[in-house]
């Protein structure tokens, strides 16, 4: 048959049904090749937490680490700061805001805002003045405790003296009030000498501020021994001393070891 020649009246349904099937298969075929084509790619997320398109999530606040056992802290006498200061090179500052922290912070000044610095020439005046901390830094309910006298430490820089010994890690400490990042009372017994020879016990409450994100020292409050037989002087660590100590309420020696 021609090319040209008229189709038949009779297989005009025909064609047009076939035509129709083809279609239908046409259409199926696409939609299979594009179900096909998405099961390949990256699953559709539902809205949620995984959804790239839903709004984002506000941060999560930041939880207050895990409360501490006041009474089962372990610090180091000498250590505890992550860095020294650039005053002196000496230093420790950069405590963790725990409580573990401030005891550190305020068994370490002791030592290191000890007057005898001055004297010894360890440090200049101007030195200590800027290790002791702007007292105007301080929380305003704070201000009035803190005592710095730099007359008189001017004066004292005049005196020859022999540097003094600290022995923290003699005694031990007592938490008496903390809020981490805040401020503490840290209560400390130890021992201290100053001709390097013989050593007389001592106890003090350390109070202490969280300022410009550090332990600062504020003051101190001298008070009674929290044991009853010690001696005037000493030359060494006393077992005894340590061990009536650990009997009263709240009271922990130093990890430092035994010497």
């Amino acid at each position: 048959m021609a090319d040209n020649a008229p189709v038949s009246a009779g297989k005009k349904p025909q064609l047009l049904l076939i035509a129709a099937l083809l279609a239908v298969i046409a259409a199926l075929l696409l939609v299979i090749a594009w179900l096909l084509a998405a099961g390949n790619g990256e699953p559709e997320a539902s809205a949620g937490a995984g959804d790239t398109h839903a709004a984002p999530e506000a941060p999560a606040v930041q939880t207050a680490a895990a409360e501490e056992d006041l009474s089962a802290l372990q610090v180091t006498a000498g250590k505890g700061g992550t860095k020294v200061s650039p005053i002196d090179g000496m230093t420790q500052i950069g405590y963790p805001q725990t409580c573990t922290g401030a005891v550190a912070a305020a068994t370490n000044y002791l030592n290191d805002l000890d007057i005898t610095r001055i004297t010894s020439g360890e440090v200049t005046t101007d030195q200590f003045a800027k290790l002791y901390f702007d007292r105007t830094r301080l929380p305003k309910e704070e201000r009035d405790r803190a005592v710095f006298d730099d007359k008189a430490f001017k004066e004292a820089a005049k005196i020859d003296n022999t540097r003094a010994i600290w022995r923290p890690e003699w005694g031990g400490f007592k938490v008496i009030s903390c809020t981490p990042g805040e401020k503490a009372d840290i209560a400390l017994l130890h021992a201290a000498s100053a001709d390097r020879k013989k050593f007389t016990y001592f106890a003090d409450i350390s109070r202490m501020v969280w300022v410009d994100g550090d332990w600062r020292y504020v003051s101190s409050e001298t008070i009674p021994e929290p044991v009853a037989n010690v001696p005037g002087t000493t030359t060494k660590r006393l077992e005894s001393v340590q061990k009536e100590m650990e009997e009263k309420d709240g009271w922990t020696r130093y990890q430092n070891p035994v010497e």
